[in-house]
């Protein structure tokens, strides 16, 4: 890239929703149309990796990488080439204060598995000690389609083994929930399971978090599922948990109840929640930006692709429904001082970073 090139000042702005058919290669192609209609910037929306299908880009579920379906980082590098040919610059919109509430977000499902123990257990606004009594180091997911008890009736709450990562879920729908790999000791000794696979995940019971003893055991536990009798072992537990079945229903009912989250009917949401959300939307969940080293994660990449000399790259960010107490002020500041472009001897002529605060009561 030309870092010699003029940087441009922001004079006319051109917002582009990517995704539902636009691609970062699609809009490469249009910047000389861009740039004969007097276009200093490009207003991108979100970029960052996304729920697949997403239509928006706001439901991130990764805040370092590009999204794939868009054209992934070398596309992004593409595009901020041709905007550089035509002297113009470009304004990514950046949302780190909230991510998806999806099976494909690690941070989130990573809570779901391991509770308070989790390394993400402080990124996410919870209420690790809420009144309720059911809900007191737990966090509430209300995406059933039916209350709990009778969703375990019909049949609707099915286990199953993940052969990837090596964990169990609960499935629902479309919707997968993780089982705490400390609880998974006491069932897989329901289908005599290797005796060093049952004392690997008796020792993670005792550690009761993550770590290389878990990491350990649950390579062993995917090398073991994959056999014959691991395939009927999983089986035969899916069987032995059936909520259909008086004696399935009592063993799934205390598996669930040894979990750092407690499933619920989606009515429940308005009055039980124990986590900020974005606005009312249950599909995406608040990031503790006060928090310095989720604030860190979050604006890596966002200084990583800084920091590649687009010299006329711009930042604008994104902090919607938080009010602005002096933490979250103290974590923006941090983050953008880390970013190249807002170093004191960097001209500040097109690159401009923003931090645009969109409160809600």
């Amino acid at each position: 890239m030309n870092s010699s090139t003029p940087a441009a000042m922001v004079r006319a702005t051109l917002r582009l929703q990517f995704r539902a058919g636009l691609t970062l290669d699609d809009a490469t192609a249009l910047v000389p149309q861009f740039a004969r209609l007097g276009i200093s910037h490009l207003y991108a929306s979100p970029l960052f990796a996304a729920r697949p299908g997403s239509t928006h880009g706001y439901d991130t579920v990764a805040h370092d990488r590009i999204d794939p379906a868009l054209g992934g980082e070398a596309a992004l590098t593409r595009l901020a080439d041709r905007l550089h040919a035509h002297g113009m610059g470009l304004i990514l919109d950046i949302v780190p204060n909230h991510m998806a509430v999806d099976a494909h977000n690690a941070w989130w499902m990573d809570v779901l598995a391991w509770g308070q123990a989790s390394a993400h257990a402080t990124w996410f606004d919870i209420d690790w000690h809420d009144p309720d009594p059911d809900l007191r180091g737990r966090v509430l997911l209300p995406f059933l389609d039916r209350p709990l008890p009778e969703a375990i009736v019909a049949g609707s709450l099915v286990l199953r083994h993940d052969g990837d990562g090596g964990l169990f879920h609960i499935h629902h729908h479309e919707h997968r929930f993780p089982l705490c790999p400390a609880s998974y000791a006491g069932l897989l000794a329901q289908v005599e399971a290797p005796g060093a696979l049952l004392a690997a995940f008796t020792t993670v019971a005792v550690r009761g978090g993550p770590g290389a003893e878990a990491d350990s055991a649950l390579a062993a536990l995917r090398h073991w599922a994959a056999t014959q009798r691991g395939q009927a072992a999983m089986a035969r537990l899916a069987t032995l948990h059936d909520g259909c079945d008086p004696a399935g229903r009592a063993r799934l009912e205390g598996l669930l109840a040894v979990q750092s989250w407690l499933l619920a009917c989606w009515r429940e949401a308005a009055t039980r929640i124990n986590w900020r959300r974005f606005l009312i939307l249950p599909a995406l969940w608040a990031c503790a930006w006060s928090v310095p080293r989720c604030s860190r994660r979050c604006m890596a990449a966002c200084s990583r692709f800084t920091s590649v000399d687009w010299s006329m790259a711009c930042g604008s960010i994104t902090l919607m429904g938080w009010p602005p107490p002096p933490p979250i002020a103290s974590a923006c500041a941090r983050g953008l001082t880390r970013w190249p472009a807002c170093a004191p001897k960097t001209p500040c002529r097109g690159r401009l970073f923003t931090w645009r605060n969109s409160c809600l009561p």
